[in-house]
């Protein structure tokens, strides 16, 4: 009798043993992380449906990847029964089937604990069941494998039978701390289940808007948590869906409230919609928030100052160039950065005050932002003042100075206002040097006008051949323009070449009989090549056609 309670007391703790496995203590708080979560095509059609589950205490949880491909939206149900929307993607991996994301709503469940150390093989576990799951009971299992992954990561191999009923739920240690995630399995004979670390260290970064896995869900993506990397990653994602991209404007402006480009970059892109009161209440909530007054100074001025640039541009308020100097001047007085003093300069230019443009120009190049660029728009301002030429050349000069052999592309602006300055001056042989220098730094990119340009120059500096050879290439580049046929005629002309001369004006007004200037060349040639009546009838018609030049030639013939 004694041995058969005995018997009885060790079977009852057996029994009691089996079930305290199947629901440990640590169960019910670790089933609170449990999520059920369905997702929505375009069409808000159902997609799929699955589990997941929460791992802090700000809504951030674990699922597999392929139950959110496609997605337009998600929603996840907790395990009180409560819905709350899936808010964003924080990072993906189709390799692994793993998606990390974040709900939103009012008193989250708390997350499950996750284990510091991963579990050796033969160690014991338990995966609990889905947050729908009528029976919940902890099923016990044990490793069977551990494989490392990318050098920190478990990959682990169990014993049990897979369902496909239990996919995305965790798999815990004895002490009810979370080691992996239950993933699919082809096998039918063992469970596999994934660090849930390694899903947890997902994360998106600056280039996440080219990431082909974060592309394929369409739910919007949590920014990085650097703000460069999420000042990058605004920017790039600038061009993509604008509801998204307002979503990707608050999480900045929420995370980095203190920092400028926040409402500067929400600022441009309501601009760009033409919805310039927002635009004006995000520069304004900006000036409260913010610590950096002098670069939203900045940044408003440039943006006042691009939108009276524009053609056609209506004045929104008092946004004129007067305000964008205001707000340039004003960003200059918080700190006085060379930035801020050439936006000055911007801005006094287009107001046509050349002499302050050009002394803010000035100013700035005594400061580490001098540049050719800035050399030349004080060059310009100087032209403006109708200063005379030396000055301008000297200016011209002075940017061409800070340039060094080989040229790069900087350096064929600077050529090519150079070679328009000596032009003016007559210097001839000079202007050919630099426009030789800019095609050779723009070599096939060029058009019919540097062509000609270049042979007026070649014209006028006695470099016949030279002049022939270039108005031969414009008139091949734009072998439909009646001005540059007559101009070809002008420059055989005045090399000797009559008879090409008078092919050339015929072929400018087959291409536009009304045009006076071509008439009246043909007149000229043809009175050269000793064709007076016709040439006197090609003159009569450029006077009839307006041409002030023609009644006197046809004056001095007769």
């Amino acid at each position: 009798m004694r041995n058969r309670l005995t018997g009885l007391l060790i079977a009852g703790c057996l029994l009691t043993g089996n079930a305290m496995a199947q629901t440990p203590k640590w169960y019910k708080k670790a089933q609170r992380s449990l999520l059920s979560i369905v997702t929505f095509d375009e069409n808000n059609n159902i997609l799929a449906s699955g589990n997941g589950f929460l791992v802090d205490d700000e809504g951030t949880a674990l699922a597999n990847y392929a139950l959110f491909k496609g997605a337009y939206k998600a929603k996840a149900v907790d395990s009180e029964g409560k819905e709350h929307e899936v808010k964003w993607i924080c990072g993906a991996n189709s390799l692994y089937d793993v998606v990390k994301f974040r709900i939103e709503g009012k008193k989250l469940q708390p997350g499950i604990s996750i284990a510091e150390k991963p579990a050796g093989k033969g160690e014991s576990v338990y995966i609990l069941p889905y947050a729908t799951q009528k029976k919940k009971e902890c099923v016990s299992d044990s490793i069977l494998e551990s494989s490392v992954f990318e050098n920190k990561y478990h990959y682990y191999t169990l014993s049990g039978t897979p369902s496909k009923m239990m996919v995305n739920v965790p798999v815990m240690n004895s002490q009810g701390e979370t080691i992996a995630m239950l993933q699919s399995s082809s096998d039918q004979q063992k469970n596999y289940a994934i660090s849930v670390r390694f899903v947890c260290d997902l994360k998106t970064t600056a280039l996440s808007v080219s990431d082909n896995d974060l592309n394929a869900i369409h739910i919007a993506k949590m920014l990085p948590e650097e703000e460069t990397d999420a000042t990058t990653f605004l920017h790039l994602t600038s061009s993509e869906d604008s509801t998204q991209y307002v979503n990707y404007l608050q999480q900045y402006l929420n995370r980095f409230p203190k920092k400028s480009s926040g409402y500067s970059t929400a600022a441009d892109f309501y601009v760009q919609r033409k919805d310039m009161k927002t635009a004006e209440e995000y520069m304004l909530q900006g000036m409260e928030e913010s610590d950096e007054k002098d670069q939203l100074h900045y940044a408003w001025s440039k943006l006042i100052y691009n939108l009276n640039m524009l053609p056609g541009y209506k004045t929104y308020g008092d946004w004129n160039m007067e305000r964008a100097l205001n707000e340039a001047q004003k960003a200059y007085q918080t700190h006085d950065l060379p930035i801020y003093l050439l936006q000055q300069g911007n801005c006094f230019y287009a107001l046509h005050q050349y002499q302050d443009a050009y002394n803010a120009y000035m100013e700035v190049n005594k400061t580490n932002l001098r540049s050719s660029e800035i050399y030349l728009y004080a060059a310009q301002s100087k032209k403006m003042l109708q200063a005379p030429l030396e000055e301008v050349l000297a200016l011209q000069d002075s940017a061409m100075n800070l340039q060094s052999k080989p040229y790069n592309t900087e350096a064929a602006q600077i050529l090519l206002a150079r070679a328009n300055t000596y032009i003016e001056m007559k210097e001839y042989k000079k202007a050919v040097v630099d426009l030789n220098e800019y095609e050779s730094l723009n070599y096939g990119k060029l058009n019919a006008n540097f062509y000609y340009l270049r042979s007026q120059a070649e014209l006028n500096g006695k470099m016949y051949e030279l002049a022939v050879n270039d108005i031969e290439k414009a008139t091949q580049l734009e072998p439909k323009n009646p001005l540059l046929w007559a101009q070809k005629a002008g420059t055989l002309y005045a090399v000797g070449m009559i008879k090409e001369a008078i092919d050339a004006a015929r072929e400018s007004i087959k291409q536009n009989p009304v045009f006076a200037d071509a008439h009246r060349i043909l007149g000229v040639c043809l009175i050269q090549n000793n064709q007076k009546e016709e040439g006197l009838e090609a003159l009569q018609k450029a006077k009839e056609l307006g041409d002030t030049l023609a009644e006197s030639l046809i004056n001095n013939v007769k």
